[in-house]
C-alpha cells in the first residue's frame, strides 16, 4: 500500500496469531482493542454516528476485559473522548467443556436449564434421548463452574434455544443452530418472550435467562417449535430495544449500533432497528462491510488512527 505504518492494533485475546504478530514481531506500538468495542468501531468508520452512541454487539465470542468469554454486550462508545465502557450485557451462564459446547448446542441447552434451577434429566426432553450420562456430567460441570467459562454470549443463547426446541443437538459448521431456529421461526405469529433489563451497581444485566425459562415452558407444554422460534426472535428484539431505549436515556444518546455476527440474522436485522425506531433511536448497521468478524480490522484500524490523531502513541 505504500504506506509506512506507526502503529499495531491488536485484539486483547493472547492466543491469536495476529496478536502473537503485533506484540513479538511487528516492531511497532501496539494497541489493544477488545473484540465487541472494534466491532462498534466497524460502525463508526463511516462517519455516520455524530457524538457518542451505544453499542449492541451480539455475536459468538470474544475475550472480554473481565477474563470471561463476552458476545451479548451495550456498549458506550465515545469517539472523541475515548471513553469505552461496558454498561450491560446478557445474562452470564456457563460454557460446559468449552469449545465443546459450541460443536453441541445441546450442551448450551443443559447450561441454561441448570442455571435456571432445573433438572435437566427432568424434562423427559427428546434431544436427551442416549445422552442422559454425558447431560449428568455436563449439568455437574456447568454448576460447578468445572471446565466451563463463563459468557454473555448471544450466539450461545441462539444454540441453546435451537436445542431446547429440538432443531439442533450438533453441528457441522459454524452459525448453525441459529440458522436453524431462524429457518422454522414463524413469520404470522406475533407473540414473545419478556426479557427484561436488570439494572445494578455495575452493568445492567439483560435477563435472557427469563426469555428462555418461557421457551421451556412453552416446549414442555407441547408448543410448536415455528412458534416458540418466533417468541424468541420477537422477545429478543423487543428486550433489546426497551434496554436500548433506557441505556441511551441515561447515556444521553439516541444512536445505537448495530454489530457482531447475530446480524447476519435476517429476521434481528429488521426487528430490532424498527423497535429501536418506535423508542425514537437511531439504529445504525452496517452498510459497507459484514457485521461479522469481517469488519474487526476495519474498527481497529479506525480506533488506531482515533488513538493516532489524538497523539496518544
Amino acid at each position: 500500500l505504500q504506506v509506512k505504518p506507526e502503529a499495531v492494533v491488536a485484539d486483547k485475546h493472547p492466543d491469536y496469531l495476529s496478536t502473537r504478530y503485533a506484540l513479538e514481531e511487528s516492531g511497532l506500538p501496539v494497541i489493544r482493542l477488545q473484540h465487541h468495542f472494534a466491532h462498534v468501531f466497524a460502525a463508526l468508520a463511516g462517519g455516520r454516528a455524530r457524538g457518542p452512541v451505544l453499542g449492541i454487539a451480539l455475536d459468538g465470542s470474544g475475550l472480554g476485559d473481565d477474563g470471561t468469554i463476552w458476545g451479548g454486550e451495550f456498549l458506550y462508545v465515545d469517539p472523541e473522548n475515548m471513553v469505552l465502557e461496558r454498561v450491560g450485557h446478557f445474562a452470564p451462564v456457563c460454557l460446559p467443556g468449552g469449545e465443546a459446547a459450541v460443536r453441541q448446542p445441546w450442551r448450551m441447552a443443559v447450561s441454561y436449564l441448570t442455571a435456571m434451577g432445573r433438572n435437566p434429566l427432568a424434562g423427559g426432553w427428546p434431544w436427551l434421548r442416549g445422552r442422559e450420562k454425558q447431560a449428568e456430567l455436563v449439568a455437574a460441570m456447568a454448576a460447578k463452574g468445572i471446565n466451563s467459562p463463563v459468557t454473555t454470549s448471544c450466539g450461545r443463547l441462539f444454540d441453546a434455544v435451537s436445542a431446547l426446541t429440538g432443531l439442533t443437538h450438533e453441528t457441522s459448521y459454524e452459525g448453525q443452530a441459529a440458522i436453524r431456529l431462524e429457518h422454522f421461526r414463524d413469520p404470522s405469529e406475533q407473540g414473545f418472550y419478556p426479557c427484561p433489563l436488570v439494572p445494578g451497581q455495575g452493568p445492567a444485566v439483560l435477563d435472557t435467562l427469563t426469555l428462555v425459562e418461557h421457551v421451556t415452558n412453552d416446549m414442555l407444554r407441547g408448543e410448536h417449535a415455528s412458534t416458540v422460534s418466533a417468541r424468541f426472535h420477537n422477545g429478543l428484539a423487543l428486550g433489546l430495544a426497551g434496554a436500548a431505549n433506557a441505556l441511551c436515556n441515561s447515556l444521553g444518546t439516541k444512536q445505537v449500533v448495530l454489530s457482531g455476527g447475530v446480524f447476519l440474522n435476517a429476521s434481528m436485522s429488521l426487528l430490532l432497528p424498527a423497535m429501536l425506531a418506535t423508542h425514537g433511536l437511531e439504529p445504525l448497521l452496517h452498510e459497507n462491510e459484514p457485521p461479522g468478524d469481517g469488519c474487526i480490522s476495519l474498527g481497529q484500524a479506525f480506533y488506531g488512527q482515533l488513538r493516532l490523531r489524538r497523539g496518544d502513541i
